[in-house]
């Protein structure tokens, strides 16, 4: 999910006000701070970069002008990455010239009794009441965090992410059961083919939860219990054919001869 904040949009309540003398303001403006927030990082190829990123899935990025602005600034002031970082964070001439918001501002909104009153959520509303009025203080990392999670409680966003959830739920699981978050071996080779065999493992676990192939292994193995029975009659039916075939040509001849010696004695 990219974040984008159009240069060119004028803000109600800039959040350099509260910060920012008369003076200060000015020395800014005339600096190369106030030429490049007014007049270069709306030229940032943001649209090419936002193109590497899902519009409505996963977690907000940074916003994306003053990113490829700090890039930018970065170069020609021949920065490290870590230097590039301090200055994000801690200079204001770079956030003036990022457009970046102070997070730690507070935006004070006020409304009138007679909006707050009519109100079908007034109950939940965290406003106070001052002086017959009604304000609420918030800052626009709280304001966005809000807008993200009304987006996650409905329903076109559930959908998108249900194909996301399931996939980390999957990783999640091979990382619990199988231990693909920490494998025992190192190399590029001995790493994929532990990978792969671990998530044949894992296909073997789900396989064996799922209705139809567990009626597909009752059948083959009924049917394979089957054969070994009918084998089994098979061998004992053939050890009888051979005993009665032994019988016949062995016991009757004996029996005659014995029969035979009888007549001879009587005679």
């Amino acid at each position: 999910m990219h974040k984008i904040v159009n240069p060119q949009q004028t803000r109600l309540f800039d959040p350099f006000d509260s910060v920012l003398t008369e003076k200060t303001r000015k020395r800014l403006l005339d600096g190369w701070s106030g030429v490049f927030r007014h007049v270069i990082l709306e030229l940032m190829p943001v649209d090419t970069i936002a193109g590497y990123f899902n519009p409505a899935m996963g977690r907000p990025t940074k916003e994306l002008y003053s990113m490829a602005g700090l890039l930018l600034i970065m170069e020609f002031m021949n920065w490290t990455k870590e230097e590039a970082l301090d200055a994000y964070r801690f200079h204001l001439d770079i956030q003036y010239a990022l457009n970046l918001e102070n997070e730690t501002d507070k935006t004070k909104t006020v409304m009138p009794e007679s909006a707050c009153s009519q109100c079908e959520f007034f109950e939940q509303c965290p406003v106070e009441k001052i002086k017959g009025q009604y304000a609420l203080e918030h800052t626009s990392k709280q304001r966005r965090r809000a807008g993200r999670r009304r987006e996650q409680d409905t329903e076109v966003f559930r959908e998108r992410y249900k194909t996301r959830g399931g996939i980390e739920g999957t990783n999640s699981a091979l990382k619990r059961k199988t231990g693909l978050g920490q494998l025992r071996v190192r190399g590029r080779p001995a790493v994929f083919h532990a990978i792969y065999l671990k998530i044949a493992g894992w296909n073997i676990l789900r396989a064996s939860v799922c209705a139809k192939i567990r009626e597909s292994v009752y059948a083959r193995a009924n049917m394979a219990t089957f054969w070994l029975n009918f084998a089994f009659l098979r061998m004992t039916i053939a050890v009888e054919t051979v005993r009665m075939d032994l019988k016949r040509r062995f016991l009757l001849p004996c029996r005659e001869f014995e029969k035979f010696s009888t007549l001879s004695l009587a005679a």
